[in-house]
């Protein structure tokens, strides 16, 4: 097997020195030629694309940005993406199956066990997991923005989001067989259940069905927002 690692430097803001370590070790053990691809910033997909061509498999240390990036550029290509949770948030991560620690993420990574999930195209983007429009798009928009990774990243965007939020907005929605309009704080076109580990959005949402679920979030107190957080 030849295998590319993709990982992103400052996801998480923590050191994945440890990481590339144990999936170098991994790889001499069992026989398996590794490259390494540090995301960089600029037309990343770009070189994922050209470089995966020569690969059997990728492996993603990274959160769900990293992830999104890799599926995206590697969108009309068939293949198998191992999942070495290492971001701020890993919710897709989480939601395929929580890992322990490293060393059972980095042999779940190569496993001959895979399991194929749908993905949902916005606007031409692929979606995997949970894409929304409101207060959590607007908080995750500046959560990236600040620069700032991590849980406090994410604490500090959420109290920032919720002062400057402007509240419901309108919305019309219109589907096959339904059609609703009216004021809404979040809209969300969802293929999983929840956000980050325990914050469930969509009970019903299951990542390899063929199908994804719109969610309307009419108003959330305060104290809602808090444990959604």
């Amino acid at each position: 097997m030849k295998a590319l690692l993709v990982i992103n430097p400052i996801s998480g803001d923590v050191d994945k020195s440890t990481i590339i370590h144990k999936v170098r070790q991994y790889c001499a053990i069992n026989d398996i030629t590794l490259d390494i691809y540090k995301t960089i910033g600029k037309n990343d997909g770009n070189h994922i694309q050209n470089i995966y061509n020569e690969h059997d498999r990728v492996i993603v240390a990274g959160g769900d940005g990293t992830i999104q990036l890799v599926s995206s550029a590697l969108e009309d290509t068939e293949y198998i993406m191992g999942i070495i949770p290492a971001g701020s948030a890993n919710w897709l991560a989480n939601e395929i199956l929580p890992a322990e620690d490293i060393d059972s993420s980095v042999s779940r990574a190569f496993s001959d066990s895979f399991r194929q999930i749908d993905g949902v195209l916005i606007n031409d983007h692929l979606s995997l997991h949970l894409s929304d429009i409101g207060f959590n798009a607007e908080m995750i928009q500046n959560f990236e923005e600040s620069g700032i990774r991590g849980f406090l990243g994410y604490s500090m965007e959420f109290f920032n989001t919720l002062s400057d939020f402007a509240g419901v907005f309108h919305t019309t929605i219109n589907t096959e067989d339904k059609k609703f309009e009216g004021n809404v704080m979040m809209v969300a076109i969802a293929n999983a259940q929840k956000f980050g580990n325990d914050a469930i959005l969509n009970p019903v949402g299951t990542l390899d069905d063929g199908l994804f679920e719109i969610v309307i979030i009419h108003e959330v107190s305060v104290t809602e927002l808090f444990k959604f957080l």
